[in-house]
Formats: C-alpha cells, structure tokens, sequence
C-alpha cells in the first residue's frame, strides 16, 4: 500500500504506525468501526499527539467525524463516573475517548471494560453493572457511533485479559534527523544549520523534549534580541539556561557527581544523598543516565567509563 504523504502529516516518522492507522481509518470508513486501539511507549513519545492526530482523520459513512475527549485514568476514580460522567460524554458526542495512563484505571473499572471491549464482529454491547443509587443496570454501547483509545507508559501494570482485548500500536524509537525535524516543526527563531548535530546531542531522545528545546530557545531569543541562532548565541544559551550535555538536567548532574566522588552507592544511600525518594531516582532520572550509557546497575550505581570521563569533564 502506498501511504498518502498527506495522511497524518503533523506527526513526524513513524511510517510502520502511520501504516497501521491508515489502513484502520480506511476500514471505518466503510465499517464505522475502529479496534480498541491501546498506544504504548515511554514518556514523551507522542502518545497523545498521535491521537489527537488520528481522531482528526475519522470520517464514518455519515460523514460524521469523531472528536477526541481526553482523560487521564487516574481520575476516573469509580466505575460510576465512568458510567456516569466519560460514557455519555462519549456516547453523546460521537466521539473518540482516549483514555491516557490505562494502567492506573482501577481494578473494577478494568473488569467492567474486560465486558466493553470484547473482541466481537458485533458492534453493540450491552453490559451490566451495579448502580449505587438505583442498582443492576443495562448499558448499550454501540461502537458504530463512537470508539474507545486507551495509552500507557506502564502496560505490564494493565490486567493481562484487558490487554489481550486491546490492539497495541507501538510508537517506535525516533532518529536523530526525526528529532531535529520536530525541533525545526517547533522553533520561530532561525538556527543555523552548523549547530544541528550539538543541539541534537542535547536532546533527551524523545519529542517532548524538542519541542520544550524549541521553546526554551524562543523565549531567550525574544528575551535577548537575538533571532538567528549562531554559535556564540547558542553557547550563551546553553550557559544562561543551563543546558548540559546529553540534555541530562540538574539532578542528574548531581548524581553522577555523587557517584563520581563517592564511588559506586547503593540505591538507599544515594536517596540519601540526593534526599529524593528510591522509586523516584529508579523512574525518573536514572532512565536517562542508562540510556546515554553514563550509569550502570548491577546492586550499586556506577560510572561507566563515559561517565566517568564526563565526570572528570564537568566536576574535576
């Protein structure tokens, strides 16, 4: 099949997904129906843009389009507000609702739609449930007229029957011409083309963070009078705002220096250390440190050789 160049054309890579989605958008259509799509990827990666994107492409045989109504699974606190409060929302606006972070639905919430999305040829389903105020009632979906996206950072934390019910769509790794294409999407100011290579370098190899890059850059382009972006603008930049090499921000600066004075820590004395809580560093910051091949875990946190030498760089 050849991809219509114009399809989804604000989201850049991606051409196996887009792919994917092109086809099911074809298919609805003619059916009216579109799979339970359940995105999955890290932090950052666009989930949400691509279904901002693919709901803007749904067209049904009645012309209809289907408008995206977000929510965060985290504040669907009870099945009743989901019953009560995101399903006529949905239902009453043909709508496509994207439920984000589908791993923290709750485990009642995870049942209920264990019966909503069924894998079935018929479109309409019709669930009981348990009403607080006036008890066993029957609700009809009828996914003809609207459809259900869900998205994770977390999957292995969703219930393996709910996810068996799901189609994943993965949103892959981005190059770094991918990546400096989205900054290029996100920036006012003009850059010049020598710096691409060491602003890519600063990038923290997802989407999110090129575009907060782009931002950045505008606000202290505007700021200082500078709107072309040369080497000695860019070096004051990064100087000014704190732009460290491999994007790593200043927490995780500070561990590694840690780590570069003290030797090899355990988990529980570089919380102390750092005075942040255990599951944080393990989710938020030393992610990146592994990535970018300056940290490695094998009981305790050590330099790797990189790190160490970006230690000496930066602290010696």
């Amino acid at each position: 099949m050849n991809m219509d160049n114009e399809f989804m054309n604000e989201c850049i890579g991606q051409k196996r997904l887009k792919s994917q989605c092109e086809i099911f958008k074809k298919s609805f259509e003619i059916s009216s129906v579109l799979p339970f799509f359940f995105f999955t990827a890290a932090r950052g990666y666009g989930k949400t843009h691509f279904a901002r994107a693919l709901a803007k492409e749904l067209v049904d045989p009645q012309g209809r389009e289907r408008p995206l109504i977000e929510v965060n699974a985290a504040s669907i606190k009870t099945v009743d507000s989901f019953v009560q409060i995101w399903y006529p929302k949905m239902r009453d606006n043909n709508a496509l609702l994207f439920i984000d972070e589908a791993h923290e639905l709750k485990p009642k919430l995870q049942s209920l739609l264990l019966t909503i999305c069924e894998k079935s040829k018929n479109p309409v389903r019709r669930v009981r449930y348990e009403d607080r105020e006036v008890g066993e009632v029957e609700l009809t979906f009828d996914f003809r007229d609207y459809a259900m996206v869900f998205a994770t950072t977390d999957h292995q934390k969703m219930v393996g029957p709910l996810k068996d019910r799901l189609t994943q769509l993965t949103i892959a790794q981005y190059s770094n011409d991918e990546l400096w294409d989205i900054f290029l999407m996100h920036i006012d100011c003009l850059i010049s083309e020598d710096l691409k290579e060491e602003i890519v370098s600063v990038f923290r190899g997802h989407p999110r963070s090129c575009v907060e890059m782009a931002d950045k850059l505008d606000h202290f382009s505007a700021a200082t009078g500078n709107g072309y972006i040369n080497q000695s603008v860019w070096d004051q930049f990064r100087a000014t705002m704190g732009i460290f090499d491999f994007g790593l921000n200043d927490t995780e600066m500070h561990i590694l220096q840690i780590i570069g004075r003290d030797g090899p820590q355990a988990l529980l004395d570089l919380a102390a250390k750092t005075e942040l809580d255990k599951k944080v560093i393990q989710q938020e910051y030393e992610l990146l440190l592994k990535k970018k091949n300056l940290l490695s875990v094998d009981g305790k946190r050590r330099l790797t050789d990189a790190g160490h030498k970006f230690y000496r760089k930066e602290f010696c």
